[in-house]
Formats: C-alpha cells, sequence, structure tokens
C-alpha cells in the first residue's frame, strides 16, 4: 500500500511538472508574448552549429582529397557523427572509443564483405548487419557508422577505407575536445576509452 502511494504521488508530480512545462511552452506561442533569447542561451545554441558546419566541411575536404569525387554516403555517415559528437557530447554513442571504433569495425565489414560478393543488395544487406552486430559484440556500437559499411557496396571504395575514416573520426573528435574546452565549457570526452 505505502509503495503504491509514493508510487502514484511520484505520478501525480511529474504530470504536474509535465502539465507545467507545456503551459509554459505554449505561452511563449502567443502573439504579443516577449520572446526574450539570452546570449549565454544563443551562444548554446550556435557554437553546436557553427561547430557541425567546420565538422562537416573537415569531412567533406577529407573526402575529397581521398576519393577525388563527392562521396556522399562518406559524408551522410559522418555528418551524422559528427552531430552526435558536438551536440550531444554526453552521449554515450559520441564517446571516442564508440565512434573511433564504430567506424573502423564498419569499415572493415563493409570491405570484406564487398570482397566476397561485390555490389548487390544481399550485399548491401549483410555490411549493414553484420557491422550491427560485430559493434554490439565489441561494446562499440554507433548507429552513423552502420552506414560507413555500406561506403564499399555502392562507391567501389576499398583498401584505404579504414584509414580514411579513422583521420576523419579522430579530427571529429579533436574538434568535439576544443569546442567543448574553449566555446561551450562542457566536458567531452566523458570517457577516453
Amino acid at each position: 500500500m505505502k509503495e503504491n502511494r509514493q508510487k502514484d504521488k511520484f505520478q501525480d508530480q511529474s504530470k504536474r511538472n509535465a502539465q507545467a512545462s507545456f503551459c509554459k511552452y505554449a505561452n511563449n506561442l502567443l502573439p504579443g508574448q516577449k520572446r526574450v533569447v539570452s546570449f549565454s542561451s544563443f551562444s548554446n545554441l550556435a557554437w553546436p552549429v557553427i561547430g557541425c558546419i567546420i565538422g562537416i566541411g573537415i569531412i567533406i575536404v577529407i573526402g575529397q582529397i581521398s576519393f577525388h569525387e563527392l562521396n556522399v554516403i562518406y559524408i551522410s555517415s559522418l555528418s551524422m557523427t559528427a552531430c552526435f559528437i558536438i551536440c550531444i557530447p554526453s552521449s554515450v554513442f559520441a564517446q571516442p572509443r564508440n565512434s573511433f571504433l564504430g567506424h573502423i569495425i564498419s569499415a572493415i565489414v563493409g570491405m570484406m564483405v564487398y570482397q566476397f560478393l561485390g555490389a548487390s543488395w544481399f550485399a548491401a544487406l549483410l555490411c549493414f548487419n553484420l557491422s550491427l552486430l560485430a559493434m554490439q559484440l565489441t561494446n562499440t556500437l554507433h548507429p552513423p557508422a552502420v552506414i560507413t559499411s555500406l561506403i564499399p557496396v555502392f562507391s567501389g571504395q576499398g583498401i584505404f577505407l579504414p584509414a580514411i575514416v579513422g583521420v576523419s573520426v579522430v579530427a571529429l573528435i579533436l574538434l568535439g575536445v576544443l569546442l567543448d574546452k574553449f566555446a561551450l565549457h562542457r566536458r567531452y570526452p566523458l570517457n577516453w576509452w
């Protein structure tokens, strides 16, 4: 009985907090309300956007130098990694171990599957799922990295892919560290390995 009352009390408090939050949000949407954005909140919103622009720029430059063309799959995979590292640095998926090893494992899996099966829908399916399985088994899950495994299948890039992806992820991690230390004053990474 006592546990049920505590549980009900907790649920009631959660509902009241949610209603209060929604009311504050709804009041800001009404016409005539003065919206004030403080400099600190604007700064906390602007720096991640600037960081993502710089990070994606770095990815594009490395991709252009390495692939001699605009590889959309490479850019999309690592752009999501930039968003994880810069916008959600406290996420487990954004930590250096998961980001780096997740991409390296996926690149290796993608190369191996491409060598055996070539470019086919079945190879793409197998790349995606085997890289996901390998990251789960090594406890290095990084969701954007599964897309990295598709690069060899769709673009034919292969032998140097792990090195290219590794350099790109290290550049993004360093950007995240510098941005969090000097601009955002957050703690990234929470753990290096």
